[in-house]
């Protein structure tokens, strides 16, 4: 399981997630990004995302999504 930003220096997040995917498949992604846009959130599951989870969001989020995916369920 991999937490990526969706601002990184070297390349984009969302190419991040997608090398990854396409290198690791059964690799979990969370997207983790203070944009909360509905098509970032659409992108980012279309490139394989298992989550997207806003840093605007509660602490306990991101927690509950990675406890969730080690569970197998999907967001």
């Amino acid at each position: 399981m991999i937490v990526v930003d969706l601002n990184l220096p070297s390349m984009d997040g969302l190419e991040a997630c997608r090398q990854i995917r396409q290198r690791h498949p059964n690799t979990k992604v969370i997207i983790f990004t203070a944009m909360n846009d509905q098509d970032i959130r659409q992108r980012a599951f279309e490139v394989g995302a298992s989550a997207f989870v806003s840093k605007t969001s509660t602490g306990g989020d991101l927690l509950s999504t990675i406890k969730q995916l080690c569970e197998g369920h999907q967001r």
